[in-house]
């Protein structure tokens, strides 16, 4: 894998070439998180001369959105073609990475970008901090009109945030963004001696529902079942991030792969 960075502005912009391999994670993860807590407005990934891509890293982007400061800058890979574009697909990165032919059009379309709305809860490790975080999605979702949503996301949210406290024991982050399609949940810890993130950053395997979050019992396994996608990544400043992202309004009624429910 060659990587590069040349910088345009205030983005922050890595030229990724040759093959990338599941050997490589490491030192893109290392990459990307040093992008993202330098706090551009967005992060570039140019894929122009990149030949091969391990669907198994992928995942790296996706987590990368959620490791570092919030709200982050957004992230872009540009130029994909043959086997790295049809890797994106396959995995369904569309829905959670803005993607583009070109530097230039991504910069071109960066203006006409919706605004994500967002919202976050810090809560201590005490028992009553799963309930506050329901509660608290129950009534964002409600502000958002995505009551729909509501069961399965306090689902998630629920074991997050236990899973936080069971392996961290430090105060939780609760994160919950809505972009077009897409309600994407967040619980940052702030470290732990028990427990780390896989090496490369990222645990997921691929974008696609159940990709990502280790499983510890049945309440991470619900995580999986409900999810469009989920993961695990390292916080640059220490700890740790657990994500998932359910589909909403189109992106929802899609024809997507039948989960266990």
């Amino acid at each position: 894998m060659q990587l590069t960075r040349v910088d345009a502005g205030d983005c922050a912009v890595l030229r990724v070439g040759g093959s990338v391999r599941s050997s490589d994670a490491p030192r893109l993860s290392e990459a990307l998180t040093k992008a993202m807590v330098e706090n551009p407005s967005c992060v570039v990934c140019e894929m122009s001369e990149l030949t091969w891509l391990d669907p198994t890293c992928v995942a790296i982007w996706v987590g990368a959105q959620w490791s570092g400061p919030w709200p982050g800058p957004v992230v872009w890979l540009v130029g994909a073609h043959d086997q790295p574009a049809a890797a994106l697909r396959a995995t369904g990165t569309a829905l959670f990475i803005a993607l583009a032919d070109s530097v230039e059009a991504a910069f071109a379309q960066m203006p006409t970008e919706p605004p994500a709305r967002r919202e976050r809860l810090i809560l201590a490790p005490v028992p009553i901090a799963a309930r506050r975080a329901r509660r608290f999605t129950t009534e964002v979702l409600g502000l958002w009109a995505l009551s729909e949503l509501t069961g399965d996301a306090t689902l998630i949210v629920s074991e997050l945030v236990t899973n936080g406290m069971e392996h961290a024991g430090s105060d939780l982050e609760l994160r919950l963004e809505h972009r077009p399609d897409l309600l994407h949940i967040a619980v940052r810890d702030r470290g732990s001696s028990s427990t780390r993130p896989p090496s490369g950053d990222v645990a997921a395997h691929a974008v696609d529902s159940g990709a990502g979050i280790p499983e510890r019992g049945r309440g991470l396994e619900i995580v999986r079942m409900l999810a469009l996608a989920s993961g695990r990544t390292r916080a640059p400043a220490g700890g740790s991030v657990s994500w998932a992202t359910l589909a909403t309004g189109e992106t929802a009624r899609r024809d997507w792969p039948t989960r266990a429910r």
